[in-house]
């Protein structure tokens, strides 16, 4: 709800931007951080950025599409997301 607020406010390109932003300032602090304190507040700043395309992206798609042509596009939107574990054990075991 955070994050449709945000857009609706200040536009779609803007709040991706600021999330890949956090995402990426919470990838670097990872890297860089020894503190259990600290890896704990940058994993959840790294969800924060990274957990908001989802609501971003549904949105978009809710903004370009047509109505009757907007569960195809959403389904093609949500493939990307469900790929990765879905195929994950199947790569894997096949190049064992």
């Amino acid at each position: 709800m955070l994050w449709a607020a945000i857009t609706d406010t200040y536009g779609r390109r803007s709040a991706y931007a600021g999330t890949l932003l956090l995402y990426i300032a919470a990838c670097i602090g990872l890297a860089q951080t020894h503190s259990y304190t600290a890896l704990l507040i940058l994993r959840m700043m790294q969800a924060a950025g990274a957990a908001s395309t989802i609501v971003i992206g549904a949105g978009t798609v809710l903004d370009i599409a047509a109505p009757e042509e907007r569960g195809w596009i959403m389904g093609l939107f949500a493939i990307g997301p469900m790929l990765g574990p879905a195929m994950g054990p199947i790569l894997g075991l096949r190049f064992i």
